[in-house]
């Protein structure tokens, strides 16, 4: 790839976009994006204004995964009567690997990190054999590398 920033995370925004792979090994979390953001303030971005960079691998080092589960979610019926309510369900390492292997496109919501760094919950859904599922994953880490092949163009509306 192109460029590489490392340990910038606070400079790339990862909310509403495809995710074409996901994978845990080693200590490594990698996703592969689409419609990740490069902010004004990334080294990288000489334009000064928030840009599209694509494709991106993000790949956080020295993950801990706290917590990886299938989200819960509630039926409510058109007057608000709520029908059903399905907890969410956490999973081992040897399910979460597996749903990371049969991740082929997904879409990710949003990518939270804590400010002062080393801290990450990110939801996203996937479809595993024609159902779409919710995942949530929170994992500390010691490092982050995000690389990207171009700029692609400005984000507008911000």
């Amino acid at each position: 790839m192109k460029y590489k920033t490392v340990n910038q995370i606070d400079t790339i925004c990862i909310d509403e976009m495809n995710l074409s792979e996901i994978r845990f090994d080693g200590g490594q979390l990698t996703l592969m994006l689409d419609g990740a953001v490069i902010k004004a303030d990334n080294t990288h971005n000489n334009r000064f204004e928030d840009v599209y960079g694509a494709p991106m691998e993000l790949t956080f080092c020295g993950v801990t995964m706290e917590r990886f589960c299938l989200a819960g979610y509630k039926y409510y019926d058109a007057d608000g009567k709520l029908l059903q309510e399905i907890p969410e369900r956490r999973l081992d390492e040897a399910q979460m690997k597996e749903i990371m292997a049969k991740t082929e496109g997904g879409w990710v919501f949003r990518l939270e990190y804590s400010r002062d760094g080393g801290r990450c919950r990110l939801i996203y859904d996937t479809d595993i054999q024609d159902e779409t599922n919710t995942y949530e994953a929170e994992f500390s880490y010691e490092s982050s590398i995000a690389s990207w092949e171009r700029f692609t163009g400005p984000v507008e509306g911000k």
